[in-house]
């Protein structure tokens, strides 16, 4: 039995502590908020035999682990649970640009939550790709338009502060980073610019990027688009197209995807994981990444995403931010 503790009580409630108790290898011994009375209440309703507001009295209880935190106080203490040798699990964006490259040993799990490649028809797509079937990929287009909660109730959050690691390149750019990079191979370029200015908040993120296969890519996400189209991925390949999307409000379940090759060959695809109004979806790609965690730490074969996922998507989001800031293409070198 792998013992688990979860530090932040929002997100962690709604997602990672569901997550976590779908896969029987683990077993939630601890929980963690800077709000006292919410660890005890959270402990009592879920018979979680120990709480704390303390980070530190909770890492020597445990073997394992999860961070729902700010990206700001996840900088600080992600890298000291490293150190003391646990297995974690932690949130995207990363908070902090490490001086190391690569963190990744089989023996202790760092696994962050890219979700986006868990999801069944994320995959589907992937192995179109990756068997040719669209043939060489000419570019791909993303359109990300939503209004976030946040934005749209004017409310103060460090998901909608740049100094605090939020902001909308942050909280939906890293996941189009990392998923970007898993369907078509490293960003050799990026050019970006936002409204407003990226010192203040960067409710609306453009990006141009080049991949190293010679692709061309264009993404636009925006966090003020009321009753927005949602989100959708259009691949152009030589031999056909692809479009997916999704096609509700929910974040990860009810996307549809559809194939049209040029031999006459059309297809269309609908997820097998669909909005449950008594859960939050995001449940469905979590609990995938914690069975990959929980392999991880059994098996000690390293798993993806990983820390150094994230380590590589700061780097990206670091270079989108000098774009902008300087009005010009940056060069990927790593």
């Amino acid at each position: 039995m792998i013992k688990v503790g979860q530090i932040g009580l929002n997100f962690g409630l709604k997602t990672h502590i569901p997550s976590f108790k779908n896969d029987k290898r683990f077993k939630i011994t601890s929980v963690c908020s800077r709000n006292l009375l919410k660890a005890k209440k959270v402990s009592v309703e879920s018979n979680i035999p120990h709480y704390t507001n303390n980070p530190r009295e909770l890492f020597s209880k445990v073997d394992a682990v999860a961070f729902a935190i700010p990206p700001s106080e996840q900088s600080i203490w992600l890298p000291e649970a490293i150190k003391n040798g646990l297995h974690v699990f932690f949130e995207k964006p990363l908070g902090y640009m490490t001086t190391q490259s690569n963190l990744v040993k089989s023996t202790q799990a760092l696994m962050v939550n890219f979700e986006f490649m868990e999801i069944d028809l994320w995959k589907k797509l992937d192995e179109y790709i990756k068997n040719d079937i669209l043939g060489e990929i000419y570019h791909c287009e993303v359109l990300w338009n939503v209004e976030t909660y946040s934005v749209s109730q004017n409310i103060s959050s460090w998901k909608t502060d740049i100094k605090k690691n939020g902001g909308t390149l942050k909280n939906f750019g890293s996941h189009v980073f990392y998923y970007l990079e898993e369907l078509f191979g490293k960003i050799i370029s990026i050019s970006a610019s936002s409204k407003p200015n990226i010192d203040l908040t960067d409710q609306t993120i453009y990006l141009i990027v080049e991949f190293l296969s010679g692709q061309i890519g264009s993404v636009a996400i925006s966090t003020n688009t009321y009753n927005g189209s949602g989100h959708s991925l259009e691949i152009t390949g030589s031999k056909g197209s692809a479009v997916l999307k999704n096609v509700s409000k929910s974040t990860v379940s009810d996307f549809e995807l559809k194939i049209d090759l040029k031999d006459g060959e059309s297809n269309i695809y609908n997820s097998e994981w669909t909005k449950q109004n008594i859960e939050d979806d995001r449940i469905f790609a979590v609990s995938k990444l914690v069975n990959k965690f929980g392999d991880w730490i059994q098996n000690e074969e390293t798993q993806i995403p990983n820390i150094n996922s994230a380590i590589r998507v700061e780097h990206l989001m670091n270079k989108a931010i000098e774009s902008i800031k300087a009005k010009k293409t940056i060069i990927v070198k790593k």
